[in-house]
């Protein structure tokens, strides 16, 4: 069996430093064993103060699948629409910096289609926990909208919605699944470390083990211990490859 790309979230450590620069945790993620990283800037703030050494930038131009989640309220957080076109100025900056395979917009803060066409990045949007995202058809309305996204498939937020969400978020959007984002959920909350999670959403999860994208661990680990995040990614490693 081909092995799955393992990347990793800065967001799963966001609580790690007071900084409001995400690019300070890249030197975490450099002493795990994966093939790819997430950088998650969750608000404008982060977005805005987000900096990299040249050492970090190389080390992940060198990864197989880097990646970019855009701030959560791109949209409804912007002052005006030229904040906005500077974020988004900001954001086609980075991907072209560290060879960037897509940008994640949460789908109701998508910019107009106009506006994307603009700059030279691949943009994936995700299912949501819930409003009117949590709904597939709406997925598939905003996908014929913008035909050039991708869709990350959230297993976090789809158990939220049923158990077998992921399942049918497999089959309904086969062709268009960028990667995955990789936690754990129970009956109330979402994004725990899958070691946490119940024996329910692991068997909602189960049918993601036969695609071939990248697996994006993103969890909200609180636990500031770089062993406890080497035993999670082995724990994600083993899920995958057993049967």
């Amino acid at each position: 069996m081909k092995q799955h790309i393992i990347s990793f979230a800065l967001g799963n450590i966001w609580s790690w430093i007071p900084s409001r620069n995400m690019g300070t945790l890249v030197d975490f993620a450099r002493q795990l064993d994966i093939s790819g990283v997430e950088i998650t800037l969750a608000s404008k703030d982060e977005l805005f103060s987000f900096q990299l050494s040249e050492e970090d930038r190389t080390w992940l131009r060198a990864l197989a699948h880097v990646t970019i989640h855009a701030p959560f309220r791109l949209i409804s957080e912007s002052a005006n629409q030229k904040e906005l076109l500077s974020q988004l100025h900001l954001l086609s900056e980075l991907y072209q910096s560290i060879n960037a395979k897509t940008i994640v917009i949460h789908p109701d803060e998508m910019p107009e289609p106009g506006l994307l066409q603009q700059h030279a990045f691949t943009v994936s949007t995700e299912n949501m926990p819930e409003g009117r995202f949590s709904v597939q058809s709406n997925l598939n309305h905003l996908m014929s909208r913008y035909p050039g996204i991708d869709l990350c498939i959230d297993v976090s937020h789809a158990f939220l919605i049923s158990g077998k969400e992921t399942a049918q978020l497999i089959s309904a959007f086969s062709n268009k699944i960028s990667q995955i984002h990789l936690s754990g959920a129970d009956a109330a909350s979402d994004h725990l470390s899958l070691r946490n999670a119940p024996r329910e959403f692991l068997r909602s999860i189960r049918p993601i083990k036969t695609l071939q994208v990248p697996m994006v661990l993103e969890a909200d680990i609180r636990i500031m211990n770089i062993e406890y995040l080497k035993e999670e990614i082995e724990y994600i490693k083993h899920f995958l490859y057993t049967p």
